[in-house]
């Protein structure tokens, strides 16, 4: 019975617990001691295990009170390495035997399982953790983040406005409000909550870089550029908003602008795939095709699934006349999204112009097949003429019934 005295050492740390870590060893005690009595050996084992497993069930969840991360004001949006994810998981897991614990470490449980990106059980563990008056400040938003996140959008909505009524000049309440409405596709009342962020703090960055998002999904270019500058202002350091302002800047025919501001994104996080692939579209729209093919290289060594990079290679390999390369970028696009009309429509171009008629119609029916106007697009492009005036086009129109 000398082990069971070990484990209240670890309950003791956690003041509210000692009652339960009390009561589960008197009960453990009890029952080994009547298996013992009785000759039952394997049950008195069994239930030694079972006793020992809830002491590294508390171990591990007094270490996860240890990890202060967790509890942090911005715990949910924390980037974690792998290393930190995996200790993280097996505190979790290997505690998860707990039935009774306070509602603080239910707290700190749902703080964990949003930080592994599971939403559905920090819900479970948020609503176990609810009660107390501690619960408005610092329970309900993180409740609110794992309604949101698990998809109960309007329950979420629902507890973002009770937050605003008890704590009326919190911004952060009605950008968080305001991220719901636009998922919800309420724009306008978002647009009014992040205004209503701003108007209580004016340097909010969450709801600037919001409400700039908000309005260049809106077409609203002028006011999403401005939005954007006042969230570098406020975040110089932010590689996603100079990202997001390079987009802006590149759909209203500012390119130049738009490329420094990708090549800022890129120089604060080197491996920011999508800044690589969005500088390398820019840099092929203004004919810096070698420059466009270095940063598209550089976004699939980043990230390999992104087909619209090896689009974009393809397109710049084909306009220096690098038909070989071209056609092995189209490929890699295809692979990675077999409907992808705009790169079997290259591909079957880049076929044509290597005189490869056969591979350009098979090209040619798989993008007709999954494209609404897909002959007119084949009827305005030149590389097909000779190509068109083939039997072998026309029977494949007649067997698409396109004829």
């Amino acid at each position: 019975m000398n082990k069971l005295v070990s484990l209240i050492p670890v309950f003791l740390q956690f003041n509210n617990d000692n009652r339960d870590a009390e009561s589960l060893k008197r009960n453990y005690e009890r029952q080994i001691s009547s298996a013992e009595r009785k000759g039952d050996t394997d049950n008195a084992k069994k239930l030694k295990q079972e006793y020992a497993a809830h002491e590294k069930a508390w171990e591990s969840q007094y270490a996860l009170r240890e990890k202060t991360f967790i509890n942090s004001v911005n715990a949910s949006s924390i980037k974690l390495e792998q290393k930190e994810i995996t200790k993280i998981r097996v505190l979790l897991e290997s505690s998860s035997i707990l039935s009774k614990m306070p509602k603080n470490d239910w707290f700190i449980r749902g703080n964990a399982y949003l930080l592994l990106e599971e939403p559905s059980l920090a819900l479970e563990a948020y609503e176990k953790s609810l009660g107390g008056k501690d619960n408005n400040k610092y329970k309900l938003p993180k409740y609110a983040i794992a309604l949101a996140r698990s998809g109960n959008l309007e329950l979420a909505l629902t507890t973002y406005e009770t937050l605003i009524k008890i704590y009326p000049s919190e911004p952060d309440f009605y950008t968080n409000k305001g991220n719901i409405l636009v998922d919800l596709s309420r724009t306008e009342e978002a647009l009014n909550s992040y205004g209503k962020a701003l108007s209580i703090s004016e340097n909010h960055f969450e709801a600037l870089y919001n409400l700039a998002n908000l309005r260049s999904d809106l077409g609203q270019m002028a006011e999403a550029i401005s939005d954007y500058k006042k969230a570098i202002d406020v975040a110089p350091k932010n590689p996603d908003v100079h990202n997001d302002l390079g987009n802006a800047l590149s759909i209203t025919g500012r390119p130049e602008e738009a490329l420094s501001e990708y090549s800022v994104a890129i120089d604060l996080r080197p491996d920011y795939a999508r800044a690589h692939y969005n500088r390398g579209i820019t840099l092929t729209r203004m004919g810096q095709f070698e420059d466009a093919i270095k940063d598209f290289d550089r976004c699939v060594r980043l990230r390999l699934d992104i087909p619209e990079a090896h689009y974009g290679k393809g397109v710049a390999y084909s306009n220096i006349g690098d038909l070989e390369n071209a056609l092995s970028a189209f490929e890699r696009a295809i692979v990675l999204r077999e409907k992808f009309p705009d790169a079997l429509l290259a591909k079957a171009k880049t076929h044509a112009k290597l005189g490869e008629a056969n591979e350009s119609l098979n090209d040619l029916t798989q993008f007709l097949k999954i494209s609404t106007n897909g002959v007119s697009q084949i009827d305005s492009e030149r590389d097909f003429d000779a190509l068109r005036q083939t039997p072998d086009y026309k029977n494949m129109l007649k067997k698409l019934k396109f004829d």
